[in-house]
């Protein structure tokens, strides 16, 4: 049935009807030479490119391409069958590249498949997505929102949960919690503290992003990526990018290295350079990297928790008024870890940056442990799990060097300071099991 993709022009297609219907943003691909006469990213067209552009330019070098991810056979049944019609996919809080990625690429596959997809984004889509990406007219931030905007919705519809490594990384919402426990669960991961379900429906890998994962699904489906918009292909690519740390993680391998060169080539080197600039330049980012070269804290709560010989540990925090105050969404905030990890004086330690919400506080943390000239003694993932188990939470997870949890409002006073006293301590516990390590 799938295979029809890779043997007969898009307009011949029994479901390109459903395909051109739908609102796609693409840009043609244009040599470095064109750039001036290149289309302004994020044009609107109400079609996908003729077949004949991508096949050009992706179907003979695709087919010698094979990832070779062996999902469940019930995952790719409840994909492809004529009763699964409609779909919810969801995002990680504060979604990064490899997340929308993952889910720009992962609704297109269900488009043209003829199903009906909505997200839930509970932090929103940040000003750099929007202004590259044509989805924010499907981004709802309620189960319930995205269950009612479905076409024929009489049918409870499938989730899909993309790049979550637990259940308070996807929603931490009441209602939303409560809206999906009765609906079956799709879970596409590649994170090594995954502990939502492992079930048939399920695929949790060891492949470097949710990205490469979403590849190999087109693959299994028998869809050419090449059939892919360009902006959902410049997605997948900058998602395998900043998950991989521009392939240099250890879960890089040959197959991440080819897909990254395919994904350049049909994308074009200029289109990912606008990709990449207009992101940047629409993003919150963009107004840090000014702010900092003023020497104007954003946060004016940004501070050492610890500054010893060893390590360094910079904190700080926006609260629901800095957030309304800056006029952005919870989302814009993704980077902000980053970026305060790049700060000269936190450069070789820990960053923690706290989200307070008006339902408690998202953590995230970020530690430099394998690309710089100093690398710190404690992983982000580490300190994640420690301050955990002070706080006696279960769900956590992410990476080595990038990692998170959600604390939930206490029903009595808590506040930042509680959260840094836990921290400090965690820090200490981990720092005795670094020494006991070093001394075996």
């Amino acid at each position: 049935m799938f295979e029809i993709f890779k043997t007969i022009p898009l307009e011949d297609n029994p479901n390109s009807q459903h395909i051109n219907s739908q609102e796609k943003i693409i840009q043609t691909n244009k040599t470095t030479s064109d750039k001036k006469d290149a289309m302004p990213f994020g044009y609107k067209i109400e079609k996908l490119p003729s077949y004949s552009t991508v096949r050009d330019r992706g179907e003979n070098q695709e087919s010698e391409l094979k990832l070779d991810i062996h999902f469940p056979d019930e995952l790719i049944s409840r994909l492809t069958s004529e009763e699964s019609k409609n779909f919810i996919l969801i995002g990680h809080l504060m979604p990064d590249q490899d997340c929308i990625g993952s889910i720009v690429a992962t609704k297109e596959l269900l488009e043209i498949l003829g199903k009906n997809v909505q997200i839930v984004l509970e932090d929103g889509l940040s000003r750099g997505f929007k202004s590259v990406l044509n989805i924010s007219h499907l981004i709802k931030q309620s189960v319930d929102e995205a269950k009612s905007a479905l076409k024929n919705n009489e049918k409870e519809p499938t989730v899909i949960v993309l790049d979550c490594a637990t259940v308070s990384r996807a929603v931490h919402n009441i209602n939303n919690s409560i809206s999906l426990e009765s609906l079956e669960k799709i879970l596409i991961d590649h994170h090594i503290t995954n502990n939502i379900l492992n079930n048939k429906l399920s695929y949790i890998g060891k492949e470097s992003s949710a990205c490469e994962i979403v590849c190999g699904l087109a693959e299994r489906l028998g869809i050419p990526l090449c059939s892919l918009s360009q902006n959902a292909l410049c997605a997948l690519h900058e998602g395998i990018m900043t998950d991989t740390l521009g392939l240099r993680t250890d879960s890089t391998t040959s197959k991440t290295e080819e897909l990254e060169k395919y994904l350049k080539e049909l994308c074009g080197e200029d289109n990912l350079y606008e990709y990449g600039k207009n992101f940047k330049k629409n993003s919150i980012i963009n107004e840090l990297d000014l702010l900092w070269k003023r020497n104007i804290k954003i946060i004016n709560k940004f501070h050492f928790l610890v500054d010893d010989n060893e390590d360094k540990i910079a904190i700080s925090y926006l609260t629901k008024d800095d957030i309304q105050n800056l006029n952005i969404v919870p989302a814009d905030c993704a980077k902000v870890p980053a970026q305060f990890a790049s700060h000269p004086k936190a450069k070789n330690g820990i960053a923690v940056f706290i989200l307070k919400k008006q339902d408690g506080f998202d953590i995230t943390i970020k530690s430099n442990n394998r690309f710089s000239e100093k690398k710190c003694k404690i992983s982000a993932l580490t300190l994640v799990e420690k301050l955990a188990q002070k706080l006696s939470i279960n769900n956590f997870g992410g990476h080595q060097d990038s990692a998170g949890l959600f604390i939930k409002k206490p029903p009595f006073p808590f506040y930042i300071k509680d959260i840094e006293k836990r921290l400090i301590l965690a820090y200490k516990d981990a720092y005795k099991e670094y020494l006991k390590s070093k001394d075996r």
